[in-house]
């Protein structure tokens, strides 16, 4: 139940701040710190970050299987909690991106900091689970590989 409301907060709060941009920003960006970061409006065809643009239907067709897979793998997998939060995280923004292709045939980005490409709160969910993600896939790696090393030098 709480992954469910955390995945709906995530969808809330995103789908909240692009209405917000959509309604507010249209037209000239906000500057917020000069030079560094301002709140910019931009229609997004590719995925995060700006990539692969104009692959709208592309998206459109691969997303809901990820979707599955993540949904799958969350209920599958509930003994391995560490992964559980990472993994919403992830779901939570695909879902948020996703709900944008479908609604208007593109996503909506707004933060600016002018050195990287536009995005939006999904992205940044996606980014902030990936890396949990793997800094859990790698810190369980090392505690492995430790134990087997104590286990082959104790024989």
């Amino acid at each position: 139940m709480i992954n469910a409301l955390i995945t709906f907060f995530i969808v809330g709060l995103d789908q909240f701040s692009k209405f917000l941009a959509v309604t507010y920003l249209q037209g000239e960006p906000k500057s917020i710190i000069q030079g560094v970061f301002e709140l910019n409006y931009v229609q997004n065809t590719g995925a995060a970050f700006g990539i692969m643009q104009n692959s709208s239907m592309l998206f459109l067709v691969i997303t809901p299987l990820i979707l599955t897979a993540l949904f799958a793998y969350i209920l599958i997998y509930k003994s391995k909690r560490t992964y559980t939060l990472p993994l919403i995280l992830i779901l939570g923004g695909a879902l948020g991106n996703y709900i944008d292709r479908v609604r208007m045939g593109y996503v909506v980005d707004f933060l600016d900091f002018k050195v990287w490409p536009v995005f939006n709160l999904a992205d940044t969910s996606i980014v902030i689970g990936a890396l949990l993600f793997a800094i859990i896939l790698i810190t369980e790696e090392s505690k492995e590989k430790i134990r087997e090393d104590k286990n082959g030098s104790a024989s």
